[in-house]
């Protein structure tokens, strides 16, 4: 955890800008290095994950929990205000102590989030408002994308996974295995572990749907199931490719990671290098942190984010790659 990021800083730097650039109708905070002591557990993050301090504080393990505390910290300043949309992004470096072997890659790296806080009227609102975040959020990361790009990044392509926790353990119960238990055994920095958990469960499901409809009702899941999906396909789905035609929307019914973080629409954002190269960049969807802070359900909070130091370390075409590096 001592040594120093192999990353070239002007690169990141230029990655933040370009990613500030896109997120110009987000509010920008530098955020605290350390979040109150526990916060990140509350959050569902492993405890042996992080490094905890003496004095009643934690490293920051995850900029959702620091956007989060600045989030319920805001609602509470602006009472009167509760129901305007509060956008903010950041761009935060991390210490995890989850062990890697990836050459090159160190405990401590560099993310950039979005986050979006809004009130729903009502419950039967509260999927709509966070499928609206989330619609706007994914825009900025697609733009950024294409900002990129054209700064000297590899990008030739990203892809948008869509998954909505319901769902999922509605696909997973549909095979008699246990969305809680399986999530346990994903783990992000373990490559392939979501599918060795599904194939030790003998669990088939559809991963990269491109008719999320279909799958459900494929899988023979209920009326309610198949609402959920048509409503996320017609909110969140068709919106972003009639808005970024260039964009691959799929819609995964396995995805393991983040199943009990999450609360309702998640997703995993894949991106394509010139050479064909793909790998995960960010993830992110709707948390009730900020309602369970605030005592009131109708506070909805998405988050979103992306490792800007993976992207300089594996797209950048000005920087050399780890493996050069080492």
């Amino acid at each position: 955890m001592f040594e120093a990021s192999s990353a070239d800083v002007r690169r990141l730097r230029t990655f933040e800008s370009c990613a500030f650039e896109a997120a110009a109708t987000f509010n920008a905070v530098e955020l605290s290095p350390v979040v109150p002591l526990g916060a990140t557990a509350c959050g569902g993050v492993d405890p042996n994950n992080v490094l905890a301090a003496v004095r009643f504080a934690e490293a920051a393990a995850d900029p959702a929990v620091g956007l989060t505390v600045h989030a319920a910290l805001d609602r509470l300043r602006h009472r009167a205000a509760t129901t305007d949309t509060r956008r903010w992004c950041t761009s935060q470096r991390v210490l995890r102590l989850q062990p890697t072997n990836v050459p090159g890659f160190t405990p401590h790296f560099r993310l950039f989030a979005l986050l979006t806080a809004t009130r729903s009227a009502a419950r039967a609102v509260d999927a709509s408002c966070e499928h609206a975040a989330l619609v706007e959020q994914l825009a900025v990361w697609a733009q950024a994308i294409d900002t990129l790009a054209d700064h000297g990044f590899r990008f030739s392509g990203l892809r948008v996974v869509l998954s909505e926790t319901s769902l999922v353990h509605a696909a997973l119960r549909a095979q008699n295995a246990d969305g809680g238990q399986l999530s346990r055994q994903a783990r992000a920095h373990v490559p392939g572990s979501t599918e060795a958990a599904l194939a030790r469960a003998n669990v088939s499901v559809p991963r990269e749907a491109e008719d999320l409809v279909g799958a459900v009702d494929a899988l023979q899941l209920d009326g309610q199931a198949r609402r959920r999906a048509r409503t996320l396909v017609d909110e969140v789905g068709l919106p972003l490719q009639r808005a970024w035609p260039g964009l691959q929307v799929v819609y995964d019914l396995g995805r393991l990671q983040g199943l009990e973080y999450y609360e309702g629409p998640f997703i995993q954002l894949v991106a394509r290098r010139d050479d064909g190269f793909e790998m995960p960049i960010g993830d992110g969807g709707a948390l009730p942190w900020l309602g369970e802070m605030l005592s009131d359900r109708r506070e909805r909070l998405v988050v979103t984010g992306v490792g800007a130091e993976a992207c300089v370390k594996m797209f950048d075409a000005v920087s050399p790659s780890p493996a050069r590096t080492q």
